[in-house]
């Protein structure tokens, strides 16, 4: 069906639902969707040479290949032209119109196909056409995808699962038919084996931590932030650049305004008056007054904006999976700066900063540990409270303790946080990984991570990491 999302910029959007069973059993429904936005449009004007658009309702456009002037002047052509032949830039094209409907069939937009007069009407309708296909072979392929992965992958998945639960009750014994696809069939009886000898379970375990290190990261940030925060740190430079200038010129500007009114009083007075009157009627002095604190905000704006894209690329560090020398007091920040809308008005930060020696380590998993233990003093204060973050050095050793006076770790507990999968928060809420990863980190880099809680009062977790570092 095709449907119109509110969220800012995508635009319009294909969407494909199919159910997914297991047996006669339903597991869930697997869901396609292919975005009608500017980027999409340009893509199919590569392949195909023509330029596209998509309308509103309102026949408001939301998005085209089209040039700017183009743009502007297409947003001036009246309704009846939309439909037949239209003129931009002294230059004539046809345009064929197709209405987007949602599930109920309700018009919720228009998509639009223009082509220059010189071209042929038939290259016209076979791009259409083309289109057309393409949305339907999609949804045939999705529907043959889903049934293929629920009969071959999804049943010896679902018969593992079973079997996986069976072993964590006590079953050790238990073990899967073995499938004729190739691909199951090693996996499966490498599953069997494992059911029978359990001194593989403490290697096993050691390839998993290593693999949700990289997984965990990618969740908490990954390459994909990184990209983003890249490609926003552009155009928002040069916007806070030109505001800066913009700023300069204004005060320019309010010099020249005072000058003015000092030689208006060399004037008549009747001249004298219809320039006040001018100026009382445009609201001179309250512009000249607003006019500032839009600037500042704006700044301000702007500046915070690349703090955070500068946090979200110290923090990701995707280019730095290797052993770096860095200061950690870096790190802390940029992680401070992409939690900082988590605080609100809800918790006082206190830094503690002592003076810190460089220190060799891998900057994107310290990263990472911080992120886990201040999201887990956020999270242990309910209502209202306040986090310490402490940094300090002696001659062997760099120490980091995060501090919170949230609700405290249960005394019963404490022995087991740091087993993977091992969580105190509500179903939904937490993985159970996040501090079993940050022991696996810590301990890499040859420190050690402590903790001591009172219910009711808070935490406190001691990073203690040796200044030598990590070798490389």
């Amino acid at each position: 069906m095709l449907s119109k999302t509110t969220h800012k910029g995508i635009g319009y959007t294909l969407d494909s639902y199919t159910l997914m069973q297991s047996g006669r059993r339903s597991i869930g429904i697997l869901k396609e969707t292919l975005v009608i936005d500017r980027f999409y449009l340009q893509q199919t004007k590569e392949r195909t040479g023509l330029d596209l658009i998509v309308f509103d309702q309102n026949f408001k456009l939301q998005a085209s290949t089209l040039s700017p002037q183009q743009e502007t002047q297409l947003q001036n052509t009246k309704p009846a032209a939309r439909f037949s032949s239209i003129d931009l830039l002294d230059e004539s094209y046809r345009m064929l119109t197709k209405p987007l409907t949602d599930e109920r069939e309700q018009k919720i937009g228009y998509l639009a196909i223009i082509v220059s007069s010189t071209q042929t009407q038939a290259a016209l309708f076979e791009i259409l056409g083309l289109f057309i296909l393409i949305s339907l072979l999609l949804t045939v392929i999705v529907v043959f995808f889903t049934k293929f992965a629920a009969k071959t992958v999804l049943d010896p998945l679902h018969e593992m699962v079973d079997a996986t639960q069976d072993i964590s009750q006590g079953k050790w014994g238990e073990t899967i038919e073995v499938p004729q696809m190739q691909e199951f069939k090693q996996l499966i009886t490498s599953f069997n084996h494992m059911s029978t000898s359990l001194e593989k379970i403490r290697k096993e375990r050691e390839n998993a931590q290593a693999q949700l290190v990289q997984s965990s990261r990618m969740v908490s940030l990954g390459q994909l932030v990184a990209g983003i925060a890249h490609e926003l740190n552009n155009p928002i430079g040069y916007t806070h650049s030109n505001i800066t200038h913009l700023k300069g010129y204004v005060e320019n500007l309010k010099s020249m305004i005072q000058t003015y009114r000092k030689f208006c009083k060399k004037l008549s007075q009747k001249e004298s008056g219809e320039l006040k009157n001018t100026e009382k009627e445009l609201d001179v002095s309250y512009i000249l007054k607003d006019i500032d604190q839009l600037i500042e905000s704006s700044l301000d704006g702007t500046q915070r904006t690349k703090d955070i894209v500068t946090g979200l690329r110290n923090f990701s560090r995707v280019d730095e999976a290797e052993i770096k020398t860095v200061d950690l007091h870096e790190g802390l920040e940029s992680t401070l700066k992409i939690l900082s809308s988590e605080f609100k008005d809800k918790i006082t930060l206190h830094k503690n900063f002592g003076k810190l020696e460089p220190l060799t380590c891998y900057p994107s998993q310290l990263n990472q540990v911080f992120m886990n233990l201040l999201t887990n003093a956020i999270h242990a204060i309910e209502q209202k409270g306040d986090i310490w973050i402490t940094t300090l050095e002696n001659q062997k050793n760099i120490e980091i303790q995060i501090r919170d006076n949230g609700k405290g770790i249960p005394k019963k507990d404490l022995n087991r946080i740091f087993d993977p999968f091992f969580t105190t928060k509500k179903v939904g809420q937490g993985t159970g990984l996040g501090l079993s990863i940050s022991y696996g980190i810590i301990q890499k880099h040859g420190g050690k991570i402590e903790v001591q809680s009172t219910p009711e009062q808070g935490t406190t977790f001691t990073l203690t990491l040796p200044k030598a570092g990590i070798s490389q």
